[in-house]
């Protein structure tokens, strides 16, 4: 309220954590929307999702590639993304660059492959579900140029301009986040930046 903020997305980022999101969510439900993190790679990763949006009423999963070690376009996957799809919710894939700066302040080690984290992956899956949207946070942080490929080919790609967005100095050519947002809006519009 202090800063003016009507409505937010809250994510729950441990297994079994979909329980208190919902219940934060079921008090204020004009005030957060419920998303949640999945190991998609994880044996019961099916089953949390259909709970997670069938029961809990989940808008969003949110997957983290370069954390759990899977590509989006991988088979297993897709069963998933498609409870996701017919329910109305979206999917959050973290691309690019991945920094938990929690973990960094604790010393502990962090086991990410960015190898899996590469935009391009989305295309596919994207294609055959197009009526699940895609975001893909803070620009593909890192993976910028791949981010604007598969969003010119696949119109339900989104991406946020959340976060520092530091990506931008590792750049070979350094791009200011005005090139950034000029760049985003010329391939995809005001529509599909949040």
């Amino acid at each position: 309220d202090r800063h003016s903020i009507a409505r937010t997305v809250l994510i729950a980022s441990t297994p079994g954590d979909e329980d208190s999101v919902a219940a934060v969510v079921s008090a204020y439900p004009d005030r957060f929307i419920p998303y949640f993190m999945l190991n998609p790679k994880a044996p019961d990763a099916l089953e949390r999702t259909e709970r997670a949006f069938r029961e809990l009423g989940m808008k969003g999963l949110c997957l983290f590639p370069a954390m759990h070690h899977f590509h989006v376009w991988e088979r297993e996957i897709e069963p998933i993304l498609e409870v996701v799809a017919d329910s109305g919710g979206l999917v959050f894939v973290h691309c690019g660059l991945l920094k938990v700066g929690v973990r960094d302040k604790l010393g502990l080690q962090s086991h990410f492959d960015i190898r899996f984290a590469n935009p391009l992956d989305i295309s596919g899956v994207a294609r055959r579900l197009k009526s699940l949207p895609f975001v893909v946070p803070h620009f593909g942080s890192g993976f910028f140029r791949e981010l604007l490929l598969v969003a010119s080919e696949c119109e339900n790609v989104y991406t946020d301009s959340s976060s520092s967005n530091s990506w931008m100095s590792k750049m070979p050519q350094p791009l200011s986040l005005e090139e950034v947002f000029g760049r985003a809006l010329d391939v995809m519009g005001s529509d599909r930046i949040l």
